[in-house]
This record gives structure tokens, C-alpha cells and sequence, in this order.
């Protein structure tokens, strides 16, 4: 019923994919903003420079791992 050529499967996917980036907004911005309230003015930057580089950096680790599971 939902294969690879249906507008169901389409609908379903996008739906889901909706929902993660909903959960992801709402886990985001909370931790986004502890962080700025948290952080003395001068050590902003470099704070936030390192939150980049580790997120950024998780993306080819999990193509690695994504290429070693399939």
C-alpha cells in the first residue's frame, strides 16, 4: 500500500519529516538560548564558534557511519 511510487508514501514521509523538524525547533532554540544567558559577553563568540564546529563536524561522522551500516 505505501510503495516507493505512491502519493501516500510521499505524504507520510513528508509528514514525518515535518515532525522532526518541529521537535527539532523546540529542542534548538531553548538550548540555543540557555546558552546566551549563560555565557559571560566575552566568551560568546568563542563559545558559539565551537557549538558550530561540533554540530557541522557531526555530519560527515554520521555519513561514515551511515556508509559503514549500509
Amino acid at each position: 500500500m505505501l510503495g516507493n511510487d505512491t502519493i501516500g508514501y510521499l505524504a507520510l514521509l513528508a509528514g514525518v519529516l515535518s515532525l522532526f523538524s518541529l521537535a527539532n525547533i523546540f529542542i534548538s532554540v531553548p538550548v540555543q538560548t540557555y546558552i546566551q544567558k549563560e555565557t559571560p559577553d566575552e566568551y560568546m563568540s568563542r563559545v558559539f564558534s565551537l557549538v558550530s564546529m561540533i554540530s557541522r563536524g557531526g555530519m560527515p561522522l554520521d555519513a561514515l557511519v551511515y556508509g559503514i551500516c549500509s
